[in-house]
């Protein structure tokens, strides 16, 4: 497991930011954070698509130098409706926030 600083977990998401909104056509994103519990750690973007606003996250796990590093590679999405978890890529969290955005 390789730990990077907060910043460079931000800046690595934020150099994603352009293709994700030219890929899955996004109208507005920004990055998302939560702490969680112990030494849990949630990043990921907020995202805003057909007016529906979409917390897209990865689990971190924190060290005692508050690096971190991705604890697995499934993602989450969260909104008004409550969150479904499990999915491998962004390509298959942007086809499920489609199928939402049809209905």
């Amino acid at each position: 497991m390789e730990f990077q600083s907060r910043e460079e977990v931000i800046r690595d998401l934020q150099k994603q930011m352009p293709s994700i909104m030219d890929e899955f056509d996004v109208e507005e994103i920004g990055v998302y954070e939560e702490e969680g519990e112990g030494n849990h750690y949630y990043m990921g973007y907020t995202v805003r698509k057909n007016g529906h606003v979409y917390m897209i996250n990865t689990p971190y796990v924190k060290n005692d130098k508050k690096e971190l590093t991705q604890a697995e590679e499934t993602w989450t999405i969260q909104e008004e409706e409550g969150e479904s978890k499990g999915y491998r890529s962004l390509n298959e969290v942007f086809q499920k926030i489609n199928e939402k955005t049809l209905h």
